[in-house]
């Protein structure tokens, strides 16, 4: 090698590809008998590559005579690996002595991320 000249070299960075991830953790089922009353409880978890802000969220139901009620309705922020928690509380209004018979519902649990046009949900099925 010539003297003056040095061996070198450079970083050329390559962008891996990000994701949004927003995970909703909760259980897939649930018994639920006519007068009773069940808190759910519920994980949020950030497993993307950016912090998630103005997160909202709902629970909707196509079960008769069921009141769903979130301790919370938003998530201000979850930065990277962040984790929240919320319950979902679900409560059959109808009377104690109405014996239906099995049948299947479900609870849809929706999280919207206000930073990103993202949203995610899971479905719970109540029995």
């Amino acid at each position: 090698m010539e003297e003056g000249w040095r061996r070198g070299g450079s970083v050329i960075p390559i962008d891996e590809p990000k994701k949004i991830l927003l995970e909703i953790d909760a259980p897939l089922s649930e018994n639920l008998f006519s007068g009773d009353e069940k808190d759910i409880f519920i994980k949020l978890i950030n497993k993307g590559d950016f912090e998630l802000t103005g997160i909202t969220l709902d629970a909707v139901t196509n079960a008769p005579d069921v009141k769903l009620t979130l301790s919370k309705g938003s998530i201000d922020s979850l930065g990277l690996s962040g984790e929240d928690s919320l319950v979902l509380n679900i409560k059959s209004l109808a009377e104690p002595e109405m014996r239906l018979g099995a049948t299947n519902y479900f609870v849809t649990i929706t999280a919207k991320v206000g930073n990103f046009d993202y949203e995610v949900s899971m479905r719970l099925f109540i029995t």
